[in-house]
């Protein structure tokens, strides 16, 4: 509740990034398309990074892609380390739950800025 509160009072009145950029390079590596419903939480990081550095994505547009890539241990206080978990994730699954969870708690913010996530994941 606490990030997504921070969301709406760094958003204002919007409800969703604008992504366009993003948007319209949603793929990596010579126009390679890329594979969101299969990535490792590195490979995910790895693509945000490429997108920030070819200014495709701003870092504040980064956010929401970063922190679906984030995993805490059960009882843990330290993020399990990206680059040696080598667990495929369904990114797009991720956020499509993510939307769900977010409507759920009638939480619009939330669920309008991972449905802007979803559109870039699948271009």
């Amino acid at each position: 509740m606490y990030a997504s509160q921070r969301l709406q009072d760094r958003m204002g009145d919007r409800l969703a990034v604008p992504f366009s950029a993003a948007m319209a390079s949603a793929q990596a590596d010579g126009g390679k398309q890329t594979d969101f419903s299969s990535m490792t939480r590195q490979e995910m990081r790895d693509w945000v990074n490429d997108q920030i550095r070819s200014g495709n994505m701003t870092l504040d547009d980064s956010t929401p892609f970063v922190t679906m890539t984030m995993k805490m241990p059960v009882g843990g206080f330290a993020e399990v380390d990206a680059a040696t978990d080598g667990e495929r994730i369904d990114f797009t699954q991720r956020a499509r739950s993510g939307i769900e969870d977010a409507r759920s708690r009638n939480d619009d913010v939330t669920a309008k800025l991972l449905e802007s996530v979803l559109q870039i994941m699948q271009r």
